[in-house]
């Protein structure tokens, strides 16, 4: 699987695979794919077998075509 993701994985990219379990061998097996094992004690604050998982997200206030390309360009 592993590899699978790697070859997927564009020129400059990489990627952070976070498990409760993995092989060791897999650690370093990619440069670009870094795997860590999630602490037990983070686990336990997470919840699990929801079927909805919905935020409250606040409205976002619309901006003109405008505003965003000033925003992406720094204002310049």
């Amino acid at each position: 699987m592993l590899e699978t993701i790697h070859d997927q994985l564009g020129e400059n990219e990489s990627l952070l695979i976070c498990c409760t379990k993995f092989q060791p061998e897999c650690r370093n097996k990619f440069p670009d794919i870094t795997i860590k094992k999630i602490p037990k004690v983070l686990l336990d604050t997470c919840e699990f077998d929801h079927d909805d998982y919905s935020l409250n997200i606040v409205s976002v206030p619309a901006i003109k075509d405008e505003e965003w390309e000033e925003l992406e360009t720094g204002g310049e």
